[in-house]
């Protein structure tokens, strides 16, 4: 077949529509931090949004104090309850999704709206298998032209400019 990559599934063969791109799914990942530290989390993808999630099992996820917990419940602290600084990037702030080096990798560059002009960071994660790692890029780099699409009939900003939302 045309989409695989020595015999591995490749994001180009599932087939997608508005609708079922656009359903809420999770998927159970490992985050992968710049040096290297591995983190649990479930992806929630729908049509708006990454969602990280800290897993119920995750002691490194849970909040590790009092203090902590009521500085991140107030919005003051680092982190949002659960200990995940991001807990949410809209999909329009995704600039890419792609396979990995590792047979369960895959990155995803994300804009940081706040940066001007916009920076990208790339986010490191492991799938629980190959399928799924292609499933995830493939329904993301899905969303992220169905995002551009929609911008350009619309008139809205252009391509690479921080939402307004």
């Amino acid at each position: 077949a045309e989409g695989r990559r020595g015999g591995e599934l490749c994001p180009s063969e599932f087939v997608f529509s508005d609708a079922t791109a656009s359903l809420y799914k999770e998927f159970e990942v490992v985050k992968v931090g710049r040096r290297g530290q591995r983190q649990q989390r479930v992806l929630g993808i729908d049509r708006q949004r990454l969602y990280h999630i800290a897993r119920g099992d995750d002691d490194e996820g849970r909040a590790d104090g009092l203090r902590r917990w009521g500085l991140g419940t107030l919005g003051l602290g680092w982190a949002a309850p659960g200990g995940i600084k991001h807990p949410s990037h809209l999909l329009s702030d995704v600039a890419d999704a792609a396979l990995g080096g590792e047979p369960c990798a895959f990155v995803l560059a994300i804009r940081d709206p706040l940066e001007q002009p916009a920076r990208c960071k790339e986010h490191w994660y492991e799938a629980a298998t190959k399928h799924e790692a292609a499933e995830i890029v493939a329904k993301i780099q899905f969303l992220i032209k169905l995002h551009s699409e929609s911008l350009k009939l619309s008139g809205g900003p252009a391509a690479g400019a921080p939402n307004p939302t």
